[in-house]
């Protein structure tokens, strides 16, 4: 097996992680401010991503009463939604430079108001994401029912890992032949030379 051969049967057989790239995506329509009990939202529109292998939701979100806040993350083109914080917090105000993560060491429940600056477990699992397409529409809703004042999102962000999508795979692909055939031909003419 020649040298070119063996390389392609070393990256093909390294798992995908091993090409992962990291990422991060910010809400450029945030803050978003109403009168509660107003449904607020904001959207992230991610126009090229890869398989989604960890996600991880970065929110500042402020309100005087946060105990009936219901939080949650929606994949638009898949429908998937996650609920990250729902009815927490007791009489507390404000969720401040907060991160839901599925291997936070505390699980939101176990928090209280004002929450963050912090990581939490959220109360659904973003693990829902792992490997749906990252490209599309991502959705944070605030649903706060308690007619207290304005309440906003402040920034809202997606972090995580991802890796390629197929057709990055597929070119990948195409390249290592091309380099194969050029060296093959390389290989021929300096054989045809000596001889």
């Amino acid at each position: 097996m020649n040298r070119l051969a063996l390389a392609l049967v070393a990256v093909v057989a390294l798992p995908a992680a091993a090409f992962a790239d990291p990422f991060t995506f910010t809400a450029t329509d945030t803050p978003v401010t109403a009168p509660q009990p107003t449904t607020i939202s904001s959207s992230i529109v991610i126009a090229s991503g890869g398989s989604i292998q960890d996600m991880n939701v970065f929110v500042s979100y402020t309100a005087n009463f946060i105990g009936d806040l219901v939080l949650t993350l929606t994949h638009v083109n898949t429908g998937t939604t996650v609920t990250l914080a729902q009815n927490r917090g007791g009489a507390g105000a404000d969720m401040t430079n907060v991160t839901f993560d599925d291997e936070a060491a505390q699980p939101i429940s176990a928090g209280s108001a004002p929450f963050g600056p912090a990581s939490y477990r959220p109360e659904g699992l973003l693990s829902a994401f792992d490997n749906q397409n990252l490209t599309g529409t991502w959705t944070l809703t605030a649903v706060n029912p308690v007619n207290d004042g304005p309440h906003s999102i402040v920034s809202f962000q997606l972090t995580g890992i991802a890796t390629p999508e197929p057709g990055t795979w597929a070119l990948f692909g195409l390249g290592a032949m091309g380099l194969g055939a050029g060296a093959r031909r390389r290989r021929a003419k300096a054989a045809a030379a000596k001889a």
